[in-house]
């Protein structure tokens, strides 16, 4: 699924006033990716596990209109994040799931749009906290999962964004314990 042109010109534009009147970027943000997917899955009659990939293009699209416009791209993750996981509907190993494609996507499109990878990781780990409770897993399964998530493709990058990212996501973030489900290998130079 792309997004069309004019569903992303709509997203920057509500970025863009989101920033301009000191609103909420975690709020514009989740709401838009949720508008997004439910969209989509009108469009395509796609649900739960089949959605998760339309999905992560559309965490994808937010992180890059957030970039075009100058927001809080921490701020924008976390937001699209929540956004993304209540749309999907997901819920037990499927939510696990779709955690882990929409934390990985966000790494790639950060590293595509030129961002802070550090802080679109933090975004990522935190959004997953704040609803996990609403994906019937517990919170800390959902936070070591995007934590895992994004650590894995920061390394896929490189060993020294993969080693920022390990530092930024784990340890206690929004008072939980984040702790990797594997070790992770530093790729050669």
């Amino acid at each position: 699924m792309t997004t069309e042109k004019g569903t992303l010109g709509k997203i920057k534009d509500k970025l863009s006033e989101a920033i301009q009147s000191a609103g909420d970027l975690v709020e514009t943000a989740a709401r838009e990716a949720g508008e997004a997917i439910s969209g989509v899955a009108r469009a395509t009659g796609k649900a739960g596990g089949a959605l998760i990939e339309s999905a992560a293009e559309v965490l994808g699209e937010i992180i890059r209109a957030g970039r075009e416009v100058g927001s809080d791209l921490g701020q924008v993750a976390k937001g699209a994040v929540i956004g993304t996981l209540r749309a999907i509907g997901a819920t037990g190993k499927e939510a696990l799931d779709a955690i882990q494609r929409v934390s990985e996507r966000g790494i790639q499109t950060a590293t595509a749009v030129g961002a802070d990878i550090v802080k679109v990781a933090q975004g990522v780990v935190e959004g997953t906290i704040e609803v996990a409770g609403k994906l019937g897993v517990s919170v800390s399964e959902a936070a070591s999962e995007a934590a895992t998530a994004v650590v894995k493709a920061a390394y896929a990058i490189g060993a020294e964004t993969g080693d920022k990212v390990k530092s930024a996501v784990t340890g206690t973030i929004a008072g939980v314990k984040v702790v990797l489900k594997e070790p992770f290998k530093k790729k050669a130079a």
